[in-house]
């Protein structure tokens, strides 16, 4: 497959969720041949746990030894490849043509021996490629492109204040069985790249020694094991259980952002997050409750509600977090969350909208939440059924707010194909039945301005949000990045309705692709929580 040859393994669990991809550098002898390849896949363990965790394993081909290749190895490798692994499990994303969609935020690199040296040198080359990485008995030997410009590859085009060093890329290492000055070095070297102090900590783990520094949630790290390893397939299951399902690099960057995340199975057994079902349509809808911390559902009834929906592909488990709405609520104490999972992992117009109004009863059942101020909060592919659940059920909300959504409805999108250019026949007469009937919806639109699959300038829903708050055409700069962290990528213009207060806005941030940093949460909480539908009202109450 593709050049130079890989030795590739599918899992037959991979399917609706995003896909890891595990690259491996075998150590010479094993990568000289296809044959060799395999045999270590299977010796090593990582293809056992590539099954494990629904993962593509990729292995490179290295005939000449790792010397000869060149350390863009892995980025070409992955543009060449990510559309190519077809389902094994009958399972993929709506759309996709059976092919397997392999995140450009979980990428992981592992190497041994030679193999280890050369993904050394890989990540001094291209350390905003991979989550994590592990390297057993081998380091890198070429710092020096540590000095060169970062490639940036998540945008293609940064603007002209984006200035970070490939030394300055935080990342997260694991070092096992280095010999002392080759550690020490890489230690030194990657510790600076996150910003913290490279002689780290005694933190044991497993009963193995280790020396660890880090961050302050741990995304970022550099982890020494000290000793003799090798292939055993042990040290797979460990790097594989322990680092590679815990850390993300989020796209919200021209080099993205570490972050920690849990696991599939632990987000379904935290008590962080109480999972309930909504029956609706003949489907179930499961959805996860986020009372803030400490707090029990006794406490928390009459706190408004505030949903965050997935986009395309990216389930609960693991979108939860990334938007920061939990961490907001524990922080306020001022609302409830709740992240649905949607059936197959894709939202769609002509299915999934009477959800809401289903989990919203629940909601009000079992945790006694003020209907009157619940808001409407998604992501890309739940950005557009955000926009559509606003309109069909406007009674429901007090407020919207889509982030990165693609300029047309769902049905249209997965459906007409990339040619489409208006809206379909179900949204429109969706939105010209809400507009007729009267109906405020105050909505606050979040852009990424290096973002290629959702522009502010293609957002056909603007017109419609503008008409139905009463608000004029021109728009105004609004200061309200003072006090956010990244507040200086915030571009915002606010359209101000009859009673002076801003109801619609649109927010673009700097140098951001299809991603989002934890502070548009807070400033989009500061937008929506001042609105409140009073029960049968067409309009919404502007709460000081």
């Amino acid at each position: 497959m593709g050049t130079p040859p890989v030795y590739s393994y599918i899992s037959t669990k991979a399917g609706h969720d995003p896909v890891k991809t595990l690259y491996l550098c075998a150590p010479e002898r094993d990568a000289a041949t296809l044959e060799g390849l395999e045999a270590f896949a299977r010796s090593s363990g990582w293809q056992d746990m590539a099954e494990e965790l629904a993962a593509v394993l990729v292995m490179p081909l290295a005939p000449k030894g790792w010397e000869a290749e060149s350390p863009d190895l892995f980025l070409d490798l992955y543009r060449r490849t990510c559309r190519s692994f077809h389902t094994r499990s009958g399972q993929s994303i709506r759309g996709s043509g059976g092919v397997l969609w392999c995140w450009e935020t979980i990428l992981y690199l592992a190497g041994y021996e030679e193999g280890a040296a050369f993904a050394g040198n890989a990540l001094v080359k291209c350390p905003n490629l991979f989550a994590a990485t592990a390297l057993v008995n081998g380091a890198p030997g070429d710092y020096a492109p540590g000095e060169e410009p970062s490639s940036h590859w998540l945008v293609p085009e940064v603007s002209e204040n984006y200035h970070r060093k490939n030394k300055e890329t935080p990342v997260a290492l694991w070092l096992f069985g280095q010999d002392g000055d080759a550690a020490r070095r890489a230690a030194e070297y990657f510790a600076r790249a996150g910003g913290f102090d490279p002689q780290g900590e005694e933190a044991p783990l497993h009963g193995l020694p280790s020396a660890l520094c880090q961050d302050g949630d741990g995304a970022a790290q550099v982890r020494v094991f000290p000793g003799s390893y090798g292939s055993e397939p042990g040290l797979a299951q460990l790097i594989a259980r322990e680092l590679f399902c815990h850390v993300i690099r989020w796209k919200n960057s021209p080099d993205g952002t570490l972050a920690r995340v849990d696991s599939r199975w632990e987000f379904y057994h935290s008590p962080k997050y109480v999972r309930h079902t909504a029956h609706t349509g003949g489907l179930d809808y499961d959805f996860f409750v986020h009372l803030p911390a400490g707090m029990t559902a006794k406490e928390a009834a009459g706190l408004p509600l505030v949903f965050t929906v997935h986009g395309r592909g990216e389930p609960a488990w693991m979108f939860t977090s990334k938007t920061g709405w939990d961490a907001l609520a524990d922080e306020t104490r001022a609302f409830v969350l709740v992240s649905p999972d949607s059936p197959g992992n894709i939202w769609v117009m002509d299915r999934d909208l009477e959800a809401f109004p289903e989990m919203i009863r629940v909601m009000a059942e079992v945790y006694a939440i003020d209907t009157s101020r619940v808001y409407l909060t998604g992501f890309s592919n739940g950005a557009v059924i955000t926009r559509e659940a606003g309109i069909t059920h406007p009674q429901c909300f007090a407020a919207i707010s889509p982030w990165n959504g693609p300029g047309l409805d769902s049905v249209t999108l997965y459906e007409a194909g990339a040619g489409a250019k208006e809206c379909g026949p179900v949204y429109r007469a969706a939105e010209e039945r809400f507009l007729a009937e009267g109906w405020e919806l105050p909505c606050f639109f979040y852009y990424g301005d290096r973002d290629n699959k959702a522009m502010p300038d293609t957002n056909l829903f603007l017109p419609a949000m503008l008409r139905a708050n009463r608000c004029g055409e021109a728009g105004e700069t609004l200061d309200t990045a003072a006090g956010y962290a990244g507040g200086d990528r915030f571009d915002v213009t606010g359209y101000r309705g009859p009673d002076g207060q801003v109801r619609v806005a649109v927010t673009v941030m700097e140098n951001m692709p299809h991603g989002a940093v934890n502070d548009e949460s807070r400033a989009c909480w500061e937008q929506l929580r001042h609105f409140r539908r009073p029960e049968g009202s067409r309009k919404v109450e502007f709460l000081p």
